[in-house]
């Protein structure tokens, strides 16, 4: 009995770092959002302040220099926080596909730890219902690894 009490903390722990997988993956996700919707609004404002710009002498004949100033600092004052922004995510993509990694070598590790163990406490005297419950518990935790 405390074999299997063993085994059934060893799945639970791969259980939890699957989880927490799923959890970095989902702020993967999150992060590739905003960084197309940062772009998609760096662009916009990038282009809106290019026609200014451009069309300054059209649209502000009087005040044709103040314009094409404040238009050309608000250009590079929005590209350099583009820049950074995407730098920022970057470096958090970067860390989140590091953190990754590191979790799924661990579930590595305790599924092949749980191998080992189910092979050596486990004999044909078991049930086949036991065998099947945590057969079904293994496969949820190597999903993680897809």
């Amino acid at each position: 009995m405390q074999d299997q009490s063993e085994l059934d903390n060893l799945i639970n722990l791969a259980e939890k770092v699957s989880e927490k997988i799923d959890t970095l993956r989902y702020a993967q996700s999150m992060n590739k959002l905003k960084l197309f919707l940062a772009t998609v609004i760096s662009y916009a404002l990038i282009l809106t302040t290019a026609f200014v710009i451009l069309k300054s002498k059209i649209i502000f004949e009087n005040l044709e220099t103040y314009w094409r100033i404040l238009s050309l600092v608000t250009l590079c004052a929005i590209t350099f926080l583009s820049i950074g922004f995407f730098t920022l995510y970057f470096f958090k993509m970067k860390s989140l596909m590091i953190s990754i990694k590191n979790e799924q070598e661990i579930i590595l590790e305790l599924l092949s730890l749980i191998h080992e163990f189910n092979d050596y406490i486990y004999s044909e005297k078991t049930s086949f219902a036991e065998k099947a419950r945590l057969n079904i518990r293994l496969k949820r935790v190597s999903f993680a690894l897809k």
